[in-house]
């Protein structure tokens, strides 16, 4: 019966087993035996975030009380102890939760014994922070694309119609759902991960299904290579250095700590204003610390300003940036920030220089924006 709880009905340790001992039954008839007693809240899945929760997400998220959203999508029996785990740990973080396919049962069956609530009565259904919405079965996987193209819509007037690169392009340096696809997948998930990407969501894949021989769709980044990662300032028609992001596109989790923490990094986004981006950075970190008892060697990529640091552990990050990262400060004054290039800056032109912040921000250069011609008298 404990072995059950891990056993995913693969099927290849049957057929490796030489004395033919029919492991499936065995796992079936295990479930069979607890199914009685098994009991859980279960909320109907609701389908498609509406114009008016994304629209909100500006005003929920953006003042800095929100870590992200984030969406956990799988099949049933997707290792259930660890799902619920991560789907609890995100919705305690004050963050959005969104989950696709079975992964919603296996969900529903967490209990706060001290609480004395099942997961669904502990956070409510609608998207906004400390929340947790079940979208529906796999085909409700749809609906997660289409929030960035609310996204562009409502808060940037963006056209949804034939503009699917624009869209993509203005959302994702400032609005992403980092995505985590836990358990075996059959191969509709893996189209599923694809079509993600193309919206520009990262995602986090776990061990059974990033590990197996015929999933070859890894598209990790190089966080180090600091020339890969760039935008434009659309008006002023100028190339930027910008922080790592995203870092990953596809990447593999072994463990369910390492997967949410890669999924509090993916939210550090390029058009982060910094209240947000304290709350971000502190579920980045301490997650980290949680799992590694160390800072992640990159964090400091993602500060522009001491504004960015979450009050909480301002004080040693401030140590860690002088000491550790070369900053230099002047009293509360920051006189010189390292540029990637090798340059020391004042803050304001490092800003200028490295952050995306506050301008018109495009990956591509079709997207520039023309300047005013000046009519003659």
């Amino acid at each position: 019966a404990e072995l059950e709880k891990k056993c995913c009905l693969f099927g290849e340790c049957e057929k490796a087993c030489p004395e033919k001992i029919p492991v499936t039954e065995m796992m079936v008839a295990a479930y069979a035996q607890k199914a009685p007693n098994d009991k859980f809240l279960f909320r109907a899945g609701r389908v498609f975030a509406t114009n008016s929760e994304v629209r909100a997400y500006g005003y929920t998220a953006f003042p800095g009380n929100c870590p992200g959203w984030f969406a956990l999508v799988g099949c049933g029996r997707a290792n259930p102890d660890d799902v619920q785990w991560m789907a609890n740990e995100l919705a305690s973080r004050n963050a959005i939760l969104t989950m696709y396919g079975c992964v919603a049962g296996d969900v529903a069956h967490y209990y706060d014994a001290e609480d004395r609530k099942w997961f669904m009565q502990k956070y409510p259904f609608w998207l906004q922070p400390r929340a947790a919405a079940n979208m529906g079965g796999c085909s409700a996987c749809m609906s997660l694309p289409g929030v960035t193209m609310k996204y562009s819509r409502g808060g940037t007037g963006v056209c949804t119609v034939a503009n699917y690169v624009e869209n993509v392009d203005e959302a994702q340096p400032i609005f992403v759902s980092g995505t985590m696809v836990w358990g075996p997948l059959p191969e509709r998930m893996y189209a599923i991960v694809r079509a993600l990407v193309r919206s520009g969501q990262p995602v986090v894949v776990g061990p059974l299904s990033g590990l197996e021989k015929k999933w070859k769709g890894i598209m990790p980044g190089n966080k180090w290579d600091w020339k890969r990662y760039y935008s434009y300032d659309a008006l002023a028609r100028k190339k930027r250095v910008v922080e790592p992001f995203p870092k990953h596109l596809i990447m593999v989790a072994e463990t369910k700590e390492e997967a949410v923490n890669l999924a509090c990094g993916y939210e550090m986004m390029v058009m982060t204003p910094f209240i947000m981006r304290m709350a971000v950075l502190e579920a980045w970190l301490e997650t980290h610390e949680r799992v590694w008892k160390e800072l992640p060697d990159d964090w400091y990529k993602y500060i522009r300003s001491l504004t960015d640091l979450p009050v909480v552990h301002r004080m040693r990050l401030v140590v860690e940036l002088i000491s550790k990262h070369g900053w230099t400060l002047d009293g509360l004054q920051v006189t010189g920030i390292p540029h990637p290039d090798g340059r020391k800056l004042p803050q304001k032109e490092f800003i200028r220089e490295y952050s995306a912040i506050t301008l018109s921000n495009t990956k591509n250069p079709r997207f520039f924006i023309r300047p005013k011609e000046r009519r003659l008298p």
